[in-house]
């Protein structure tokens, strides 16, 4: 995992944790001033920004676990706990009700997935952007999401088949950007009827850390 450290201005400290480092506390000494603390785990070094964390175009997002706090040490020794949440969403794909006429082996058939989250400031902000992600298979993960503009696209071939306002569904399902964690989702799409269902899977949490700063 990396710990990340800002000031207002800049990064005060960033750090890799392995695991021998969750045996203890992490030791950080640090001016009496306004701190970001971030906590990212399974970060991809290309998605890693000055800023936060920022998804490529062409790329899904990590399987991303982190935790923010914010605080202004007033004593000379602050504890403060740190949880690593879930903060990213597989979407799975099923697709059914292929039509007579074109080809029915499902992968003949791509996904694309494109909307204005791409990832997340040091302080938990979401930052925009555009995200763009062509996906080989049913698969996707996607950032926590700022709005319901995600889109997704079949096609077949090169050829775009349909577009479904994907992040309207997600939100009429129950997707809570807010949410401290966040849920994969089933997409069970119905090419001869153009339908979309959204419904919702299980997840799990992961244990807390904790630094001293």
């Amino acid at each position: 995992m990396e710990l990340v450290c800002k000031t207002k201005e800049l990064p005060y400290c960033i750090d890799s944790l392995f695991h021998d480092d969750w045996k203890e506390p992490y030791t950080l000494e640090v001016p009496r001033e306004e701190l970001h603390l971030a906590l990212w785990g399974n970060l991809s070094p290309w998605a890693q920004t000055p800023s936060g964390y920022a998804i490529p175009i062409g790329q899904q997002a990590d399987s991303l676990y982190c935790a923010f706090a914010r605080t202004t040490p007033d004593e000379d020794l602050v504890a403060l706990s740190l949880s690593p949440k879930k903060n990213f969403s597989t979407l799975t794909i099923n697709l059914v009700g292929l039509q007579r006429g074109v080809p029915q082996t499902p992968a003949e058939y791509s996904f694309i997935f494109e909307g204005s989250s791409i990832g997340q400031e040091h302080n938990g902000n979401i930052l925009s952007g555009t995200f763009r992600y062509h996906s080989p298979s049913n698969v996707c993960r996607i950032p926590r999401q700022r709005t319901s503009d995600l889109t997704l696209i079949l096609m077949l071939g090169r050829d775009s088949l349909h577009r479904f306002p994907l992040g309207k569904y997600l939100w009429e399902a129950g997707y809570n950007p807010h949410a401290p964690e966040l849920t994969d989702w089933q997409l069970h799409l119905d090419y001869a009827q153009l339908v979309l269902t959204v419904t919702p899977e299980n997840w799990q949490e992961v244990d807390p850390f904790y630094p001293i700063l």
